[in-house]
């Protein structure tokens, strides 16, 4: 095709930072007292590269509440955290920065001094902050003190432009930051030094600015630990869940992204466009080495969740299929949170359920108790991965789950080592399924279950980090830029199950890998891609379903020797004299393609 052969790659050697890793940054807001399954995690991650790599972990965290020495202690006894991986934070280690040490900080050099607390508002005082809210009970100022009880930052909040504000051990102002971003920046600077460093994002508040800090000896990935697409849409394209929004909005900015299934990154690359720099990794559990259960004398009818209890773990559901199966069946609930008061009230009520449902609260090593148990149970509305079900599996528990985004068909091959089911009475029928089966016959499903569990083991998992490690930190490539990529829309139509966009090039695309043409809207809640060709195609019948008002703008996408590179698709006036239905092409005042829904 004419079009295809103007996408030349062309690449340029570079001496942009790159070589060895030598120390992994991971990046998360806090270590909650009870946390769950993303900080298990990132922590299990992280002793896997120091046992089985020999790289050290520092695990980076912003929660000016977090107490490290305990959370350190506490992490320590629990075997979470072994030599070679060291938990910082941010407020902890400016506390201890003299008036050099902050100078070197940077920040604005204000002439605005250090304001008093008002006198109406109300005070909380703890060992290392004060936080003072107004009437309303927002908080207006936090000051963060020093071990000897001096304050070495006063956060006020209470006027047009926040005030970050440096003090030195005399109380005298040294510097500010009018943005809570711009100091976790100059302090991860900091932390990081100047080697090469690849720092893992796990929190998606976090990543909705940190896709602006950019490092030459830095490559900054993020981790997808939960579904990107609301429960509630029918496709790939959207809407996208508000949270990730962020994420999604920018994700072209990070060096590497990371899914934890296939599928996933399936339905990604639909939406956005591919790219070299997306990677599937799954998470990672420990695995004996135990594939044969034929002693195995766990009774067949003994289940368990393990789960936070909350909306979206929906374990309403789990014991409402347990109440619907003639047999007599056992499950014990594992785990803490909001809905429990509720949870227990629903199994007050009903005779049948009260004699076969447990509430166990949270369970330290909740993983190990599994071998006591014959079944597990997921009923999510979605998942990230749902490694709880691989946890259960290596010890022989079957797992019965809800076949949601993501997770679980990544892991459950349905009748095999479990079962997948779409609905409380599936839920129910599988439970019935499995515990009329034989005895041989629920040791051979064990015994699979222990086999599939084998290929998320932490040796595996590990070896392909390992692996991505080493890509994001080879010498980057500049991109060519004597020719800008363009192209112009010269004409959109609508035939049959297709809007269809025909291009004409401008020019040379320069180091065009994946290249690609992205409908974006500018909510950015949905999103729709094409590989580029002389006519791009995308499926107009998840278009029309987007709400009236909405506008899709249209981009050319390419991998460019370092990273994602964007630019606007022009309009040729003759592309948009024509309206197909709820699809309006115009052309934008800047001479582009957009696409309202009317």
């Amino acid at each position: 095709m004419r079009f295809m052969r103007l996408l030349r790659r062309k690449t340029t050697p570079s001496d942009t930072s790159g070589g060895p890793v030598r120390r992994i940054f991971d990046l998360t807001w806090s270590i909650p007292q009870e946390y769950g399954g993303l900080t298990k995690v990132m922590l299990r991650r992280s002793r896997n590269f120091v046992r089985l790599s020999g790289l050290d972990v520092d695990i980076l965290t912003l929660d000016y509440k977090l107490d490290v020495a305990e959370a350190r202690a506490r992490l320590e006894a629990a075997g979470e955290m072994v030599d070679g991986m060291h938990l910082r934070n941010a407020w902890d280690e400016v506390s201890a920065f003299d008036r050099k040490e902050l100078r070197s900080l940077g920040g604005l050099r204000g002439v605005g001094g250090v304001p008093k607390a008002a006198a109406n508002w109300d005070s909380t005082v703890e060992k290392r902050y004060i936080e003072y809210t107004d009437a309303h009970g927002e908080i207006m100022r936090v000051d963060h003190l020093r071990g000897d009880g001096s304050v070495y930052l006063a956060d006020d909040r209470s006027g047009p432009v926040r005030r970050l504000i440096l003090v030195d051990e005399k109380g005298h102002y040294v510097a500010e930051f009018n943005r809570a971003r711009d100091f976790y920046f100059a302090w991860l600077d900091k932390a990081i030094g100047d080697g090469t460093a690849v720092l893992i994002n796990e929190s998606k508040y976090i990543a909705t600015f940190l896709h602006r800090y950019h490092r030459e000896n830095v490559r900054l990935g993020q981790v997808l630990h939960n579904t990107h697409i609301e429960p509630r849409a029918t496709n790939s394209h959207g809407p996208f869940t508000k949270s990730r929004l962020e994420i999604l909005k920018n994700w072209h900015k990070f060096d590497f992204l990371i899914f934890l299934t296939e599928k996933q990154k399936q339905d990604f690359v639909e939406s956005f466009g591919d790219s070299p720099n997306l990677y599937v990794i799954p998470n990672s559990t420990s695995v004996d080495g135990t594939e044969s259960f034929g002693s195995d004398q766990r009774p067949a009818n003994q289940g368990v969740v393990v789960a936070r209890l909350t909306g979206q773990k929906r374990v309403d559901h789990a014991i409402s299929a347990v109440g619907r199966v003639d047999s007599a069946v056992q499950l014990d609930i594992v785990g803490d949170g909001d809905r429990r008061d509720e949870l227990e009230k629903m199994v007050a009520a009903d005779p049948v359920l009260t004699d076969r449902v447990s509430f166990k609260g949270y369970v330290d090593n909740a993983a190990e108790e599994l071998k006591h148990y014959s079944f597990i149970l997921l009923t999510s509305s979605f998942e990230g991965m749902g490694v709880v079900l691989i946890e259960a599996m290596a010890q022989g528990c079957v797992p019965i789950a809800y076949d949601v985004r993501y997770g679980p068909s990544d892991i459950v091959d349905d009748g095999v080592n479990g079962y997948l089911a779409s609905n409380v009475d599936g839920i129910a029928g599988a439970i019935t399924k499995l515990i009329g089966l034989s005895p041989s016959e629920i040791t051979a499903m064990r015994n699979e279950a222990a086999v599939k569990a084998r290929t998320f083991s932490d040796e595996s998992v590990t070896e392909r980090w390992m692996d991505l490690l080493g890509d994001v930190t080879r010498p980057r490539r500049r991109p060519t830029t004597a020719v800008r990529s363009t192209v112009v829309a010269s004409d959109v139509s609508v035939d049959g199950e297709h809007l269809r966009i025909r291009l004409k090039p401008v020019g040379e695309l320069t180091n065009a890998h994946d290249a690609r043409i992205v409908l974006s809207a500018r909510d950015s809640l949905y999103s729709f891609s094409s590989p580029i060709g002389d006519l791009c195609s995308f499926p107009i019948g998840d278009i029309v379903k987007l709400p009236k008002g909405a506008i899709l703008d249209a981009w050319l996408q390419h991998w460019d020797g370092s990273g994602i590179a964007r630019h606007r698709v022009a309009c040729s006036s003759a592309a948009v004299d024509v309206v197909y239905g709820r699809i309006r092409p115009y052309r934008t005042v800047k001479g582009n393609l957009s696409i309202k829904i009317v």
